[in-house]
């Protein structure tokens, strides 16, 4: 069947947005397969650009783990992953999995709770808005280890991944939720 110059396409169907095809490249209507052969290709070259990535980190920290020689310091990958297989059949594994899951969702919901509160309150009074800005931007400020290493000092260790998620969250909605009462009035 022959198809004439007005009925031909410039392919702008599903894949359009993620890859540039030339002005020339036409198909016929309804066909579709040029451009979803040069949309596979594309997604195919992303993944293995990404394995590639992931492939020479894992070579880097095996080569930092044989110089380096001290599986205290630094364990190799390898090793890792052998650890990590012998312990996935276990009840305890995924119990402290579970545990350390739920501490730091604890500590999200928290944040994200005193975060609305405290942002409604500074949008509601001045002089709240203006007594939380510092401690806030203090807070965004400060890295993590730096919390980490105090909150080992100031808190029990079960205590410790709910403190530092709920400080982690804290700032980031608080500035979210505060920009879009602003926003809204």
């Amino acid at each position: 069947m022959k198809v004439s110059f007005e009925e031909k396409t410039v392919c702008t169907g599903w894949c359009a947005g993620h890859f540039p095809l030339r002005d020339s490249m036409v198909y016929y209507p309804y066909s579709g397969q040029l451009e979803r052969v040069f949309c596979e290709m594309k997604q195919s070259k992303q993944f293995f650009r990404r394995l590639l990535a992931v492939a020479f980190w894992l070579a880097v920290w095996q080569a930092a783990a044989m110089a380096i020689g001290q599986e205290v310091f630094l364990v190799s990958p390898v090793q890792a992953l052998c650890t990590l297989v012998q312990l996935l059949p276990r009840a305890y594994f995924w119990q402290r999995v579970w545990f350390s899951a739920g501490r730091i969702l604890l500590g999200f919901v928290l944040g994200a709770a005193v975060s609305v509160v405290l942002a409604v309150c500074a949008a509601r009074w001045r002089m709240a808005d203006a007594l939380l800005a510092p401690v806030m931007q203090l807070v965004k400020a400060t890295p993590v280890a730096s919390f980490i290493i105090l909150a080992l000092v100031w808190v029990r260790g079960s205590a410790l991944s709910v403190l530092i998620s709920f400080l982690m969250v804290l700032p980031v909605l608080y500035g979210a939720v505060r920009t879009g009462i602003a926003g809204a009035d």
